[in-house]
């Protein structure tokens, strides 16, 4: 698969806008590698060059938000969809979704390029819940539960076209980035990122519906069904699920599902003001 290049596109759809890094970004010279004796993540530290002038306190104010025990789970490894501070006490949310595990892999990829060693064995961890998490013909649900160190799903969950568009954007920037590395470790990761990339083609297959000609938003447990909606001109994270529906079909949810998608219109009444 030729994903050489979409790291790029990867990192400019998940732009890390107000994120914050642990540790100093005055050096980009990566200490000398230490392996982890456990899977922890204390500090997040990428490459100065990603800290825009002015703006480097709020990036990695932001990008803190995943590290262990904040923003991710201690048990899972995985980030919490939200956390909410109540009286100085942060309570982290009870589920995940899949778009905010793309980002924080992103995250990851870029604290690799640096070379947190800590970071690459957190990958080999992440890709492990997401091989194992329950799906739907190959597509990741939208919400996961987390319940200790596991992944679970309720029956109200969907699987959705949208944020399974931004996790299969994300594993292919995963495999551009670490493939044919020297370090036999990060090709790994990139080949099993592959795996998991191909496992979805089915259900991209599957939600496109033939009869609109559009590809479906996603489907639904609780209904056994597809959700009532097609996938439109409306977000730009939404697009995203289209266009790679038709480039990892090779060409069996044709082009026009993209080309021809709806745009949505409105019409706004203001009110004269006195």
């Amino acid at each position: 698969m030729k994903f050489r290049y979409l790291l790029l596109l990867v990192l400019s759809v998940f732009a890390f806008t107000g994120c914050k890094s642990g540790g100093s970004n005055q050096n980009d010279g990566p200490t000398d590698p230490i392996v982890p004796d456990q899977d922890v993540i204390s500090q997040i530290r990428i490459e100065s060059k990603y800290y825009p002038a002015g703006f480097e306190q709020s990036l990695q104010d932001n990008m803190d938000y995943f590290l262990d025990g904040v923003g991710v789970s201690t048990l899972a490894h995985i980030p919490f969809d939200h956390v909410l501070v109540n009286d100085g006490e942060v309570v982290p949310s009870s589920y995940t979704n899949i778009s905010a595990i793309a980002l924080y892999i992103n995250v990851l990829i870029q604290m690799i390029e640096y070379g947190d060693e800590a970071a690459i064995t957190r990958l080999g961890t992440v890709l492990d819940k997401l091989e194992q998490a329950p799906k739907w013909n190959g597509l990741f649900y939208w919400l996961y539960q987390v319940e200790g160190s596991s992944l679970t799903i309720n029956n109200t969950a969907i699987a959705s076209a949208v944020d399974n568009g931004i996790m299969s954007f994300t594993l292919a920037g995963l495999y551009g980035a670490l493939n044919n590395h020297t370090d036999e470790r990060l090709n790994q990761l990139s080949l099993r990122a592959e795996a998991l990339i191909n496992q979805q083609v089915p259900g991209w297959k599957v939600l496109y519906d033939s009869n609109r000609g559009f590809l479906r938003a996603g489907w639904s447990r609780e209904d056994h069904a597809y959700l009532s909606y097609h996938v439109d001109r409306k977000a730009n994270e939404s697009r995203l699920a289209t266009l790679w529906a038709v480039m990892i079909t090779d060409g069996q949810v044709p082009y026009t599902a993209f080309t021809d998608m709806t745009l949505v219109r409105g019409g706004v009444s203001v009110a004269a003001q006195i």
